[in-house]
């Protein structure tokens, strides 16, 4: 058989890893804080909140194993974010739903009073949005410092598409977003109607 005959074999898929700049004395356990500075903030680079804005799911989810019971809720000390903050700012699916089955609060508010949903709205895709209705507990009427709710937060980013998906689940548990935040729990049914079943997206990779 001629050499040019043979089948050409397929590329391996290699997962990205990110290898931290190593100062004398570091550890190579990547679980112990490690450091690097942005400006005024020195960061953990192997932090939850660093992981959920990257997209490593696998990282995530051994910090939450290793850590104490409220890391899960616990913020950044710089932006006051979660790591479901993070998470929905950078569409990061996998790892939004391991942290809401961690038990993650979708609707605290960081330093500018917004919460997941209001990052979503902003800079997510549909496949976040749907991922966070799907949860018993969020309150589509809380309202950042700027008095605005995610829906109107949303708007003045030119989302139309997550708009509208928020609009028709608004109107399905008879809220309207402008108004106190939630008094009741929503029903599981209606949720379930307008928010199906989204799946991990495997594309993603950990890229900071």
């Amino acid at each position: 058989m001629d050499v040019d005959d043979l089948p050409i074999p397929r590329a391996r898929r290699v997962k990205l890893k990110i290898d931290a700049p190593k100062a004398p004395g570091q550890s190579n356990d990547p679980y112990i804080p490690q450091k690097r500075t942005s400006g005024n903030y020195v960061e953990n680079i192997w932090s939850i909140w660093f992981a959920a804005r990257a997209g490593d799911a696998e990282r995530v989810g051994a910090l939450l194993k290793r850590g104490d019971a409220d890391l899960v809720d616990r913020a950044d000390e710089q932006h006051k974010r979660t790591a479901l903050h993070w998470a929905c700012k950078h569409g990061r699916t996998s790892v939004a739903l391991m942290l809401l089955a961690h038990g993650a609060n979708p609707n605290l508010k960081d330093e500018k009073g917004n919460t997941p949903l209001h990052y979503c709205c902003a800079f997510g895709s549909e496949a976040m949005l749907r991922i966070l209705l799907n949860n018993m507990e969020l309150d589509p009427t809380i309202q950042n410092n700027d008095h605005k709710t995610a829906l109107q937060f949303g708007r003045s980013f030119a989302k139309p598409e997550l708009v509208k998906i928020l609009e028709v689940y608004c109107k399905s548990i008879g809220k309207d977003p402008a108004q106190s935040p939630l008094a009741h729990v929503t029903s599981e049914a209606s949720i379930q109607s307008q928010a199906p079943e989204i799946k991990p997206d495997p594309a993603e990779v950990c890229v900071p």
